[in-house]
């Protein structure tokens, strides 16, 4: 038993079963006969495994007491394994086989109900408008909605694939966060899709919201590029200077304001009910003056004719952003038609003259805040 069979080396497993099995197994699939012989190695090994006892001449060193002998080489118990134990092995690879398979099925029953019940949930709160003319949907006068929730969601993939197919359905583009916090969005779309989103928006039980919940300017689906729904850790992305007051158009702070006092931002914050938007809206002739910065195409809006700021190049009163016209620059510039013309069209000299030499970014952006970098919970870009 201790001599080593050379032909060990080229051992062939089919050597263990019995024609009937090979017979059998030949009669599967490509894959399941791939994992049929993976349990059948995994039941060899582990037989041979079970054998195995601690060697009373050196320490450490393995042997194998099988049928009454034992045995200090590894190859030469593979060989007597093969050749008096296969019927056994045969049982245990069959035995480990019909397991794998039945775990497998088990798994896949369960996940079905899961699947079954995330696609009722998604459908059940999608709004009946067979009675809606496609083209209201898509065209005609349109807003854009901005709002926000602060509410315990348990299953935020799930109210993502809501927002997404609800979106979709009604022709709506801009960006919706979901976290397990709330959710977060501004959409743009027709009057008629937007008031549809609305009324889904109120009937879904777990957000619990009202119309007045939801700011609208003039606006539409031209004013976003494309619709973004994702999951993300917060449904606002922090950006934080002191020195600044910091507020958010729906109404919420930045941040929650237990977050900006236990950081030692701020000592006292206040929140502007409704938001700045709202405020807006019922006092146009308030203590706010000029335009309001927004994060899409339109840059700004506004609900009076102050113009506070300026041109970049001349100082004269100015304040329609537009982008900076180096190939790779991202950055807002506040540049009058004079001096556009003039071509004063780049946002600091740097970009003016193509001296940058860079892909992306100048003095002038390396000199301002950044803006968080929108990614999912998985580090991806948020598309």
């Amino acid at each position: 038993m201790t001599s080593v069979c050379s032909e060990f080396l080229d051992w062939n497993l089919e050597n263990v079963c019995s024609p009937n099995v090979l017979k059998e197994e030949k009669q599967l699939c490509a894959s399941l006969r791939r994992f049929y012989n993976l349990s059948r190695r995994k039941s060899f090994a582990a037989f041979v495994a079970s054998k195995q006892e601690a060697s009373l001449e050196v320490v450490g060193s393995p042997s194998w007491c099988c049928c009454g002998c034992v045995v200090a080489e590894q190859a030469a118990i593979h060989q007597h394994v093969a050749r008096l134990h296969g019927s056994e092995i045969q049982q245990l690879a069959r035995a480990q086989y019909n397991h794998s398979l039945n775990k497998g099925q088990e798994e896949k029953d369960n996940a079905k109900p899961h699947n079954e019940s995330s696609s009722m949930e998604v459908t059940a709160w999608m709004p009946d408008i067979s009675h809606i003319p496609e083209e209201q949907l898509e065209k005609g006068p349109g807003k854009v909605l901005l709002y926000y929730r602060y509410c315990h969601v348990e299953e935020p993939h799930i109210v993502c694939a809501w927002q997404r197919a609800l979106c979709q359905r009604l022709h709506l583009t801009g960006k919706v966060r979901v976290a397990t916090e709330g959710i977060n969005g501004t959409v743009g779309g027709t009057c008629v899709a937007t008031e549809v989103y609305v009324d889904a928006m109120c009937s879904h039980p777990l957000f619990q919201m009202e119309k007045e919940d939801f700011k609208t300017s003039d606006g539409g689906p031209e004013c976003f590029t494309e619709l973004k729904v994702g999951v993300f850790e917060e449904i606002v992305p922090i950006g934080l200077d002191p020195d600044v007051l910091s507020y958010h158009l729906a109404g919420t702070a930045n941040v929650m304001p237990g977050d900006l006092r236990s950081k030692n931002v701020c000592k006292e914050v206040y929140q502007l009910k409704g938001g700045i938007h709202k405020y807006l809206e019922r006092f146009p002739d308030g203590f706010y003056r000029g335009k309001l910065f927004v994060f899409d195409e339109r840059y700004a809006i506004s609900s009076n004719d102050d113009v506070i700021a300026g041109c970049r190049y001349c100082g004269r009163p100015w304040d329609r952003y537009q982008l900076c016209t180096t190939r790779f620059c991202c950055q807002l510039v506040l540049s009058c038609p004079t001096c556009r013309s003039e071509g004063h069209t780049a946002c600091c000299p740097g970009c003016l003259t193509g001296s940058t030499g860079r892909k992306e970014g100048c003095e002038c952006t390396e000199g301002r805040p950044r803006i968080p970098q929108d990614v999912n919970n998985d580090g991806k870009p948020l598309h």
